[in-house]
């Protein structure tokens, strides 16, 4: 594992996971330090749009709430990252409507909701299937009612997430574009404030630290 430690002993940041190997550590350390310089915070307030490239070098949007749940994902992938914000807008547009919004069953049985445009073209669609219609319809409602306020990320290449746990302590995370988790804080704080500044702590201090080992 790695910690990045403070001059005055507090540790600011972990990983949050264990590493197989040191050579893997060590990788996972580059990673965050080449990061850190060019990440971008996201207060997810209760929910944010994320735009990211997937493996198929494809941008891609999805509707993320703070408890990490994704509600939403557009159902195609885009050539460019303009087009993808210009997915997010068309919800944000159609959402308005909740009537526009189709609740269907799937083939296994789940239920799921769609929003196409006005040309039939499919603009975004459930991350799952609900075990009622009732549940994809309430889906449909926690939409109409985030999606026009959300804010919206690049995560190019990585970007600190805010968030409250579920002891309404509020932490942050580091998130690759691949979805990746590459650090996180070491401690919840007891305002959105302190949290901020936690980042801040880790920006100051990460991309030039040491790298020490310990037995």
């Amino acid at each position: 594992r790695w910690r990045l430690r403070h001059d005055n002993g507090n540790i600011i940041a972990d990983s949050g996971q264990g590493y197989a190997s040191e050579r893997s550590r060590d990788d996972a350390v580059d990673r965050l330090k080449r990061a850190l310089p060019d990440a971008d915070t996201l207060d997810y307030e209760p929910a944010a749009y994320e735009i990211y490239k997937d493996n198929a070098d494809e941008w891609r949007w999805r509707l993320r709430h703070k408890n990490g749940n994704i509600l939403a994902d557009g159902g195609e992938g885009y050539a460019s990252r303009s087009n993808a914000r210009k997915g997010i807008e068309s919800v944000r547009r159609l959402s308005e409507d909740e009537d526009a919004f189709e609740v269907y069953e799937d083939q296994g049985g789940k239920h799921r909701w769609r929003l196409e445009a006005e040309n039939g073209e499919l603009v975004a669609d459930s991350s799952q299937g609900y075990a009622s219609k009732s549940g994809a319809r309430d889906a449909v409602e926690r939409i109409v009612e985030y999606a026009g306020e959300a804010d919206t990320l690049d995560y190019e290449p990585a970007a600190f997430e805010l968030y409250q746990d579920n002891a309404d302590e509020w932490r942050w995370r580091l998130r690759h574009k691949n979805g990746q988790i590459i650090a996180d804080g070491s401690e919840g704080y007891s305002s959105k404030q302190k949290a901020r500044q936690g980042i801040q702590s880790v920006l100051n201090n990460g991309p030039g630290a040491d790298v020490v080992e310990q037995a």
